[in-house]
Formats: C-alpha cells, structure tokens, sequence
C-alpha cells in the first residue's frame, strides 16, 4: 500500500493508467486523526471506482482461496460472484506429512480437543473462539 500522494505523482504525467485491485481489502491505514476526518481513509481506487463506475471490470475468479475460504467474503462481500479459478484451487487443503502420527496422539487429552479440531487437515475453514484457551 502507497500513499494517495505517492500515486498522483506519477499518474499526472500518463494520459492513461490503470490500477489494479480491490477497494474492498486493505483499506488505507490513516494514524492521523485530521487525515482521516478529510477522507483519506478512502482509497485511490475507491475514489476513482465509485466516480467512474463504467470503467470498473470486476474479475469473478480467484486463485487464492478453496472454496470453503472464499465463502464468508464471497457472502458477505461480494454477493456471490466470485468463483475459485480452478477445480484444484476450490479443493485445495494444507498436506501435512506425518499429521495422525505425531499431532493426534500428542493431543489425546479432552482438554486439548479444541487443539485437535483446529489443526485437523480435513478442515478447510475453521472459526476457532480461543477466549476460554488457558494461557
């Protein structure tokens, strides 16, 4: 992330730009109080988004998430249109070598099922309330 200040800069010398990525992550991180009531919590690509709508191309497909991640942000942000880019992208899972052998016997204990179900590879997306975790 770059400042509005850093971007303008350069983008007054092209008669065309473009800017790649999504207003909806990562908004601007603005430690000034001042900063922030003049908007510059809102980002270049927000700003120029929301004024010039037609210019807008909205991809549908990612590569960075399974399925089973994309759900929450695809629900609650992006009203279902997005779509993993491929078949292995929406079924991928973390592998991990040696798993039932070493971590499930060293976590057989009731007071560590939570431990066991968090780090259990057949889970693909886990909300895990760790407020009553001793610690």
């Amino acid at each position: 992330q770059i400042t509005q200040a850093v971007c303008l800069g350069p983008l007054r010398f092209a008669s065309r730009f473009v800017l790649v990525g999504d207003h909806y992550q990562l908004p601007p991180l603005v430690q000034n109080e001042e900063a922030r009531e003049r908007g510059m919590d809102v980002s270049l690509f927000k700003r120029l988004s929301d004024a010039h709508p037609s210019a807008v191309v909205a991809l549908q497909e990612q590569y960075r998430m399974n399925s089973d991640l994309m759900l929450l942000s695809n629900t609650m942000t992006y009203n279902h249109r997005l779509q993993c880019g491929t078949e292995q992208v929406a079924a991928f899972a973390l592998d991990l070598p040696g798993y039932a052998a070493h971590v499930q016997d060293a976590l057989a204990s009731p007071e560590q099922a939570w431990l066991r179900t968090a780090l259990d590879p057949q889970r693909k997306a886990l909300f895990l309330d760790t407020d009553k975790v001793p610690g």
